[in-house]
């Protein structure tokens, strides 16, 4: 029996909210984008209308360039002896123009639009290091005036932008944020990089003494040759040096011959990691992203990606792109699969572009199996048999 649409919307809604802690999805997942990703997509599937307001999530990449990066080229191209980290050897933004980026003046503007048409969230992350953007401070302070719940991934370096921001500027940009803790991340790619850690706890420094409604979380990345003694290792450091939580991620690397990236798999390192979380406490979490990554891969089998109708993902040229696997300049040797050229000047532009990209990305080895998206659409292809709107549009892509 088909339910009409307002019986739907709201059986939806209410299974939806009742899986927010359930392995089902990521919790950040829902935490983040549930009521408005439901909102969307009950507009474009069961309504038949276009959205008046973006996703609630901006991924934007500032820019190609990353040191690290720079590293790993000349160490390859035999211009220095020095080895860089194993997570950067496997990096899947080698191939990206190293000075792509865009002026500060479209960056603003970009953020400004997403404020504008409901956009909530503000991920600074890229196929760079966000950090080595000279103008993030602005971008970083811009934000926060347009009320955007911001936060970044780094290897360190915007961790030291934030800190040379006056300690009273940043009081008063949190002044109205005092009820919703936001992240900064920190990628640690090398565990005896002792400035690293010490410029975090500058940082964890500045949040206690103005009271500021922020934490730090580090990530490493877990590698076939990973052991135990380096995983207890980043887990003291990351404690000592003021981290409310720590967290693992496995690493992955690019199959040549069958054109696809796959996650490592350590199957001995799982069953440590997860005693690992067992142990956390409140005041300092152990968490791993998708830790079940280290037994075995998922498989796509659903029709259509819902990516850009949960969040929006922009690339350093100011593209949008389908997700933040295919959104860079040459990401691995996997080609970027860009909805638009230029950011979308409205929500029911941009709308458009990601149904028409929705319909073209059918080809799955673009994808990294078991990337996180992979509950998530099973979950609303499933919620969406129902709807007559739904089977027509799948009906496009026979």
């Amino acid at each position: 029996m088909t339910l009409r649409n307002n019986e739907m919307r709201t059986k939806i809604i209410a299974d939806n909210n009742n899986k927010i802690n359930s392995s089902v999805f990521d919790n950040a997942f829902l935490q983040r984008s549930n009521q408005v990703a439901m909102d969307i997509i009950t507009s474009i599937f069961l309504k038949n209308t276009l959205p008046s307001f973006f996703p609630s999530e901006l991924q934007l990449d500032l820019t190609g360039y990353c040191s690290y990066k720079k590293q790993v080229q000349n160490f390859k191209q035999h211009k220095t002896g020095k080895q860089p980290p194993k997570d950067c050897l496997n990096c899947s933004y080698k191939q990206a123009d190293l000075h792509t980026h865009l002026p500060i003046t479209k960056n603003l503007s970009i953020i400004n639009s997403f404020a504008h048409f409901g956009g909530r969230q503000l991920f600074l992350t890229g196929g760079g290091e966000p950090g080595e953007y000279k103008e993030f401070p602005q971008i970083f302070k811009m934000a926060l005036k347009q009320g955007l719940l911001t936060e970044f991934n780094s290897w360190g370096a915007a961790f030291m932008r934030i800190n040379k921001i006056r300690p009273n500027q940043l009081k008063a940009l949190y002044k109205n944020y005092q009820n919703t803790i936001q992240w900064f991340n920190v990628s640690i790619h090398e565990l005896n990089n002792e400035h690293i850690f010490q410029v975090v706890q500058e940082t964890r420094k500045i949040i206690e003494k103005y009271n500021l409604p922020l934490k730090i979380r580090t990530s490493m990345l877990l590698h076939p040759d990973t052991n135990k003694a380096e995983i207890n290792n980043f887990l003291k450091k990351s404690k000592k040096y003021g981290a409310a939580m720590a967290s693992f991620k496995p690493a992955y690397s690019f199959d040549e011959q069958q054109k696809t990236r796959k996650f490592f798999k350590n199957e001995a390192l799982y069953s440590i990691i997860k005693d690992k979380e067992a142990s956390s406490t409140p005041q300092f979490i152990i968490n791993s992203n998708r830790l079940d990554r280290l037994l075995y891969d998922y498989r796509m089998n659903f029709p259509v990606c819902f990516a850009p109708l949960l969040k929006m993902h922009i690339n350093s040229l100011g593209q949008a792109a389908m997700c933040c696997d295919t959104k860079d300049i040459s990401q691995g040797n996997i080609k970027p699969f860009i909805l638009s050229s230029t950011f979308p000047e409205n929500p029911g532009e941009y709308f458009l572009k990601a149904q028409k990209g929705m319909l073209c990305f059918t080809d799955w080895r673009k994808c990294v199996q078991g990337c996180n998206m992979f509950e998530a659409n099973n979950y609303y292809h499933n919620m969406l048999q129902g709807s007559e709107v739904y089977q027509r549009f799948l009906r496009k892509i026979k």
